[in-house]
């Protein structure tokens, strides 16, 4: 069967209140010290917010959460790897001891610094696997396109972490036609991951681009979209956003 799918990875069920009380704090709690974000319930609403008062540095860091604890190469791990965390996904952390996973998921530590001979920077062998740039055809029957190298939240797990953030761009229209010319090249690609970074963080066009890009390329049954945003800023769900995916059924 055919189909556009949301491979969509998340930490949980948590729902997007009406009144989030990060309008009020950026913790539902609000531990002492911490310091509120200043904007109406619309603003809070709204994903392009969300994205432009993402916490991106350790000023901004500290500004925001004065009380917590710096551990040990905190600082050092930001410099090597973007932090970016959305005010809403913030505010699901409920506890700056550095136990809660949330916090462990989003916020820089110095372990990610450890770096022994057996550890690799492409630890799933991506960047030999990419015929032409942008896309990785690994597998037969799946090929996987970077739209992106931009996210909502950086997971500090992330396997593409030499790539995600340093520089946030998205995939140029020569090689968007590249990788269409090498799927139309390879009929035997049934299933075309779209991923990045996070496809959900480009404007609904530039997205709907993409798609149209891929969906005219007749062998290609199945189309993923490889994305965190559902729980990292489910505001970017939007009627519009639905309304463009519906497009690309089958």
């Amino acid at each position: 069967m055919s189909g556009l799918s949301a491979d969509v990875s998340t930490a949980g069920g948590e729902s997007l209140s009406d009144k989030p009380p990060s309008c009020v704090s950026l913790d539902a709690e609000e531990p002492p010290g911490t310091k509120p974000f200043s904007c109406g319930h619309g603003q809070w609403r709204d994903w392009h917010w969300q994205m432009r008062n993402r916490v991106r540095n350790f000023n901004h860091f500290q500004k925001l959460f004065p009380t917590v604890s710096v551990v040990a190469g905190m600082t050092r791990a930001m410099r090597s790897f973007p932090m970016a965390i959305t005010p809403y996904y913030a505010s699901l952390i409920g506890s700056w001891d550095g136990s809660d996973p949330v916090y462990r998921m989003c916020v820089p530590h110095g372990d990610e610094m450890i770096n022994p001979p057996f550890l690799e920077d492409d630890p799933l062998g991506e960047d030999g696997h990419m015929p032409v740039p942008g896309l990785v055809h690994r597998y037969g029957d799946r090929a996987l396109l970077i739209s992106t190298t931009m996210c909502a939240s950086y997971c500090r797990h992330c396997t593409r972490k030499r790539v995600a953030g340093h520089v946030e761009s998205v995939i140029s229209a020569c090689h968007l036609s590249g990788a269409v010319e090498y799927l139309r090249a390879h009929p035997e690609i049934k299933d075309v991951v779209v991923s990045g970074g996070d496809p959900m963080t480009l404007a609904t066009q530039v997205l709907d681009t993409i798609l149209t890009a891929v969906r005219s390329v007749p062998s290609v049954d199945v189309i993923r979209i490889g994305t965190r945003t559902p729980v990292v800023m489910p505001m970017r769900i939007t009627d519009e956003l639905t309304a463009m995916l519906r497009k690309h059924h089958p």
